[in-house]
Parts: C-alpha cells; structure tokens; sequence
C-alpha cells in the first residue's frame, strides 16, 4: 500500500495550492496542483497513484473551474468524503481534508516551508485525528481487528515508520501481537529489531520513555541497542487499565529522526488508554463467546447421549420426561451464556463512544476558537445517541431476565420482538434483512421470561437457517380472542419427515438440526404452557414460516 507523486516538486510553485497527506508515508512530502486537472485512483496512469484495494482505479479528479479547484467523485466503490462527508463534486476550501478510502488529504492553498511542520503545529488537526481514530477502535469487538485499528491508529498519530504491540500473556510474559510498518504491511515476530532495554524500562516503571532526535556516535547518551540497532527515535507507553499493566505500544523510525514533543507524548497516551480499554473489552467478549460455545455443545452432547439411551434402553415415558426437563434446563443456561456475550457486545460499543468521548473534551478544554465548538456539538450527537442505546438494551435486558419467573404480566407481543431483535443484533449478519410488519395487538398475559426465551429461540433458528443473502419476515395480527405472531425466513427449509419430527429434541444427528430442534422443544413447551398454538410450514429450499398463537386473556 503506498502513495506516489506522479509530477512537480515545491520548487519555484509557491503560486500553486497542494495535497498534504495526513497518513504517515515515509520519503513523501506534497502534491503540487500544478495542472487544470489531476486524476487519483489505482491505475498506474493516474496523476496522484493511491496503491490500496479500497481505491478504485480512477477515484475521483480535480479539477479548476472558475478559478476554484474542484473535487469530483468517479462513482467509486466506497466514495470520496470531503470533511467527513461523502460528496459528488464539492470545491475545496483551504485545509479541507479529502477522504479516499485509507488516505486523508489536505487541501492547502497558502505556501508554507515545510508541510509536515504545519501539520504538527494544529493542536486541532491532531484532535480530530485523534477523534476519528479512537472511533475506529471502537468499531469492532473482534480482538485480531481491534489490534490492527489500534497499531495503525499508533503509527498515523505518531508519524512513525513502524509499530508494535505487545501484551501481557496469564503467565506475565510479554507475547507479541501485532506488528505493522507504516504503509500497513505485516511485521512477523521473528527476528525482529526492537530495544529490548527500551521495553524492559517501561514494564519495570509502566511509564513512557521518549527518545527524539538520536544521533550517531551518541552512545553514552543512550543504551547500545538504540545505537546498534540504528534508530533514529523511539517512543514506548504502557498499556494500563485499571492501573493494571496489560501490555504495551512500541513505535521508531529508522530512516529519519523524528522529535517528539508534549504534544505528541500526551496524544499518544490518550491512544493507549483507548487502545487498552478496547482490547481489554474484546478479550472479554472472547472469553463469553467461548463461554456460549461450551455451553451449547454440552447442550448437544448431553442431548445426544439421552436421545442413543432411549432408542437403547425403551425408557419409559416418564423417565423421558424428566431427561427433557434437564435438557431445557441446559438449554437456559447457554440462551444465558448467549444473552451476557450479545449484551457485552450491545453496551460496550457505546460505552466505547462515550468513553473516548470523555478523553476528548479532556484534551478539548485546552483549546480554543471555533472548530472545539463544532467537535463539542459532534461529541455530544455522539454521546446522546450511544446513552439512548443504551437505555434501549437495559430494557430489553430487563424484559428478557428471569426466566423461571412463573408470575403472569400483561405484556405486548410487539415489544418482546424489538427486544429479541435488540439483544441477538450482533449475531444478525448485514447479509439478513429484517423485515418489519407488526400491527396494533393487545396484551396478553403470560411469564415474561420465558416468552421472551420462545421468541429468541424462533428468531435465533431463522437466522441460522439462512446460509447466504435472504430475510426475516415479522408480522402480528390481532383477532377477537387472540394474538398471532408469524415468522417467515428463507433460510434452508425442512422436509415433511423433519417437520412432523421438529418438537422431538435431537431427531436428527445433524449439529445444526438438534440444535434447532432443541429451540423448538423448548418454545413449543412455552407455547403449550401459555394455552397457546405453534404451527410450523417449511420447504426444502424456499424457507420457514412459525405461527405462534396465544389468547387474549384479561
């Protein structure tokens, strides 16, 4: 991945205006808009070269019309931004920052020495970079994709040539991680050319070290391996959450020294304690993800073994009975271990807004003008949407808890589906739609819990029914005595031989069919138990429609 200037150097160009990349690319300075037109994109003949996949072949172009230069989006695959927003043609404005893909460029009109100086001169070009990147490390709860936001987050900030992250393993050694160079190539952790000394120094104190500037021939100054090793500077901070040391970030450059001030110590460390909180958050999830598999696959083991026995043994009715009992109460466990890995990804992604949010007007208040006005008016959109989320995922929380809760409520079959919908979002795929046809209906009175639980096990099987692009299908409908509540999915279907088995637990020895079938014993029991009425219509290929009935009771 690289960035290339295709024509002119600042020499004698003082008249023209320029493209200053914001992203730290080694050996490059500007672009001077020396032509009536410029060309960005992929292919080798463009004027501006951006070698990345999310970079269509011609991006977009430049253009001067009426004296103004004037940016043009290619209808590329993933848009051109102009100050965070996705524009068609947009003319440009001094220090407007242009988004392509993963570059970001500044348009400047007037001529400065030395483009690098201007941008480690704005306290609020650093801002909203700092800003936009704690967003992309709260984007994911995926630990492999939190690493790799974090290091190149490190790297933009820092402007350094490479980084690395290290974390503290159970036995309290440092294991490496991730290591990338600045155009986002992977470092592998053998044989790699770090100081060791360094990075002894900052486990040991769990304070930064900051070396700006080294010279040749400096040894006494600094540790051998600095020297040996030819870094030009070096910048380590510890990973702290809680004040527990969890890891650390690592960045140097080799080819040219890099003096880092205050500024660049304080934005690195508001970094590291996002980039801390984040992993330590998806490390989390992992472990209830891992927590949610082991109780479903002793959910399906045990319910094999009791499936083999009665086809064995002839065991009586009411022996089966009492096995069914233990397995729906196996099943609750895992709809439990479900609920806390589906709730631990629902609050912490605003937690993660709200939180880097909290550091930014922190190093907000030290600034002044106009442009903190406009990003305290961002923060607080932000924080205002991520706290309203949160209200929405307490309450289905509250509406789904309490499973054995045998007291009958009045509850609204509407909103135990919006909050089913709430708490199984983050296993819903982008490839699912979910279709919304839900009429006015009346209470009805039943065990709040445990029809939640019905309603989560249907949604669940229809999300898992679907194996490529498809839909969900929700619809309620009201009669004199009674509520209907219809879910109709394309997933893969049933054969009549399946559905006239589907309240059997375990008819199938198939992983994905027991699994289902355990849902629909589960939910069929609910039902029943609700004097109400489940009916099932599936073709093999086409999809499934569930039909749950329940009286209107006052």
């Amino acid at each position: 991945m690289a960035l290339r200037r295709r024509f002119g150097n600042n020499s004698g160009m003082a008249s023209f205006p320029r493209l200053v990349p914001l992203n730290a690319i080694p050996g490059f300075t500007d672009v001077l808009l020396t032509k009536p037109e410029i060309t960005i994109g992929r292919s080798r003949t463009s004027d501006v070269y951006l070698e990345d996949p999310s970079i269509s072949r011609l991006h977009a172009r430049i253009r001067v019309q009426d004296g103004t230069h004037v940016i043009e989006d290619n209808r590329s695959l993933h848009g051109t931004k102009v100050n965070g927003k996705l524009v068609e043609a947009q003319p440009l404005a001094h220090n407007d920052v242009i988004e392509l893909g993963v570059y970001a460029l500044k348009f400047v009109t007037s001529q400065v020495g030395d483009s690098q100086t201007t941008l480690g001169n704005s306290d609020f070009d650093r801002m909203q970079l700092l800003l936009n990147v704690t967003r992309s490390i709260n984007s994911s709860l995926a630990l492999r994709e939190v690493l790799e936001h974090v290091i190149d987050a490190v790297i933009q900030v820092t402007r350094a040539e490479r980084g690395f992250l290290m974390t503290l393993s159970s036995n309290n050694a440092l294991e490496f991680r991730i290591g990338r160079n600045c155009d986002r190539t992977e470092l592998e952790s053998d044989g790699l050319s770090v100081s060791l000394s360094i990075i002894d120094r900052v486990r040991s104190s769990e304070s930064p070290v900051v070396l700006s500037d080294i010279e040749e021939g400096a040894e006494s100054a600094y540790s051998p391996s600095v020297i040996g090793l030819g870094l030009r500077s070096v910048m380590c901070v510890p990973l702290k959450t809680n004040d527990r040391l969890i890891g650390l970030i690592y960045v140097d450059s080799h080819r040219r020294a890099k003096q880092f001030g205050d500024t660049d110590l304080s934005l690195f460390q508001s970094l590291a304690n996002q980039a801390a909180i984040a992993i330590e958050k998806s490390q989390l999830y992992e472990q209830l993800q891992g927590y949610s598999s082991s109780l479903e696959e002793q959910v399906r083991d045990r319910t094999r073994d009791l499936v083999q026995a009665n086809e064995e043994l002839k065991l009586a009715y009411r022996e089966l009975q009492e096995a069914q009992s233990e397995i729906i109460q196996s099943e609750k466990l895992a709809a439990i271990g479900r609920l806390a890995a589906g709730i631990a990804h629902e609050i912490n992604s605003p937690l993660g807004v709200l939180t880097s949010n909290m550091d930014m007007l922190g190093q907000l208040a030290r600034l002044e003008g106009s442009k903190p006005q406009d990003m305290l008016d961002d923060i607080a959109a932000s924080s205002s949407a991520a706290s309203s989320r949160l209200q929405h995922i307490v309450k289905a929380f509250e509406a789904f808890t309490g499973l054995d809760e045998a007291q009958l409520k009045l509850l609204n079959l509407n909103e135990v589906i919006d909050a089913a919908l709430t708490l199984l979002q983050h296993e819903i795929p982008s490839r699912v739609r979910i279709v919304r046809n839900l009429g006015h209906v009346e209470a009805v009175r039943c065990a709040p819990g445990r029809i939640h639980q019905a309603f989560m096990n249907l949604l669940t099987n229809a999300v898992q029914s679907i194996e490529g692009e498809g839909f969900i299908e929700l619809r309620s409908e009201q009669s004199k005595s009674h509520v209907r509540i219809i879910i109709r999915d394309s997933g893969r279907g049933m054969s009549a031989e399946q559905l006239a088995r589907a309240f059997d637990p375990g008819f199938s020895p198939k992983r994905d069919r027991m699994k289902a079938s355990l849902g629909l014993v589960i939910t069929g029991q609910i039902v029943r138990d609700h004097r109400g009425e489940i009916h099932l219509d599936s073709t093999p290929g086409v999809g499934t429609t569930v039909t749950v009935t329940l009286p209107v009771q006052t």
